[in-house]
């Protein structure tokens, strides 16, 4: 009944769109015409499947029973399952998908330090590992010989090494047998790694090894020497090679997704994904390491504030920002007050300015200084805050005479001021009275 009632409203309305110039009695005419029409059709569908089929994009997802006999209150689990709305509304349902599987994605380069160039040959390519030369013989003919350029995006789970393998230089050799070892299981140390060479063996008795240099007559790196027979080497279940930063990089896409994940999950999956344990200290430190590449570091943040402040007025030429220093070029305090903000409260808000401050949980703490009002809805509306080092009267003294400027506050006369602070009220007193 809830689909004949839509079906019908919209007829009405559809009629009285098209017809608008119909008298209101020619209007309920066509109305109980329509409704009659579609009295017929639902007798048709129900008596004879063959005629009109029933299709599940038909529902109503806004549907609402309006009697006690619609409802499905009194129905069991039985009911439930045999009921087409809930079989259809469970096949809808959004699979969860593992935020794990983003780490699949991986990509070698993504392990380059800071300063670094992450360029190589089959960055730059179309894509083939396989490349060709051309050559001559001692009998004058030319000839092609095949090479092979390591892939920083393939699995390396699969990688085989041969020699003649390109590498971009021994960092990158370095960073593609490591995450090699950790997916076969297997612990190999690494003797001697530079850009123009690199070393690895595996435990004895294990005969595997392998060396890359630089070939003095074209300049590229390759692997000159490989042994590459396993034996008497099992899979580890405590590859010491796995390092923290090795995680961290690894898993910096899951990060970015959850950046609070928590360590026993990550650990499961780690146990799952690479058959090997992983201590708690090396997993909080890998944690650490990984939100800090995310975010930043606090120092590089510091770092560049004045070219946040220049790009804030270049956005915002009407806005007040300001850094406030202390001897020596010591950061003392930063205010934040966009334009938008400012005349928003002044348009639409009442006249009560609530002020407060905050600790900052980082690793060069400070005081987070805020002034709210309330908006219409009675919500909070934001309207300017600051960054300062401490919570004093000279840092909330610069923090209003700031504010008070912006909104053109002299003498107080009808603004109202809530604080929690003793000290803050002998503040008000300089600027208001």
């Amino acid at each position: 009944m809830a689909m004949l009632d839509m079906l019908s409203s919209n007829l009405i309305v559809l009629n009285v769109f098209v017809e608008g110039g119909k008298k209101l009695g020619d209007l309920a005419d066509d109305v109980n015409e329509s409704e009659a029409a579609i009295g017929t059709v639902a007798d048709v569908g129900s008596g004879n499947q063959n005629v009109i089929e029933d299709d599940d994009s038909e529902y109503d997802l806004e549907y609402n029973p309006k009697c006690d006999e619609a409802s499905d209150v009194s129905l069991d689990e039985l009911d439930f399952i045999s009921d087409d709305e809930f079989v259809h509304a469970r096949v809808n349902l959004k699979k969860v998908v593992n935020v794990f599987d983003i780490i699949d994605t991986y990509d070698v380069n993504d392990d380059f330090d800071d300063g670094e160039e992450p360029a190589s040959e089959y960055d730059e390519s179309d894509g083939d590992v396989q490349s060709s030369e051309t050559d001559e013989d001692d009998d004058g003919k030319r000839y092609r010989k095949s090479r092979v350029i390591y892939d920083p995006k393939c699995k390396h789970k699969e990688l085989k090494v041969v020699i003649g393998m390109q590498f971009q230089d021994g960092l990158e050799c370095r960073r593609a047998l490591t995450s090699w070892a950790i997916e076969t299981g297997k612990h190999i140390h690494f003797r001697k790694v530079s850009k123009t060479k690199c070393m690895a063996k595996c435990n004895p008795p294990c005969p595997w090894k392998i060396y890359a240099s630089v070939v003095s007559s074209d300049g590229t790196f390759r692997v000159k020497s490989y042994a590459g027979d396993h034996k008497y080497c099992p899979r580890n279940m405590n590859n010491k090679i796995v390092s923290s930063k090795w995680l961290a990089k690894r898993y910096l896409s899951v990060f970015r997704v959850r950046y609070d994940m928590k360590v026993a999950e990550w650990r499961k999956d780690i146990l799952l994904r690479f058959k090997t344990e992983v201590s708690k200290d090396r997993l909080y430190k890998a944690k650490k390491i990984a939100q800090e590449m995310v975010r930043g570091s606090i120092d590089a943040h510091y770092a560049s504030i004045r070219r946040y402040l220049a790009e804030l007025r270049r956005c915002d030429r009407d806005g007040r920002f300001e850094l406030l220093l202390g001897d020596g070029d010591v950061f003392k305090g930063l205010y934040v007050g966009f334009s938008s903000t400012m005349k928003g409260f002044k348009l639409s808000c009442r006249p009560l300015i609530g002020l407060d401050g905050c600790f900052l949980k980082t690793y060069l703490g400070g005081i987070l200084l805020c002034a709210t009002g309330k908006d219409g809805n009675n919500q909070m509306f934001p309207i300017a805050w600051a960054v300062v080092e401490i919570e004093n009267e000279a840092c909330w003294t610069w923090f209003l005479k700031c504010l008070l400027e912006d909104l053109g506050i002299t003498d107080g006369h009808g603004w109202t001021f809530i604080s929690d602070q003793q000290k803050v009220v002998l503040i008000y007193s300089k600027f208001l009275l």
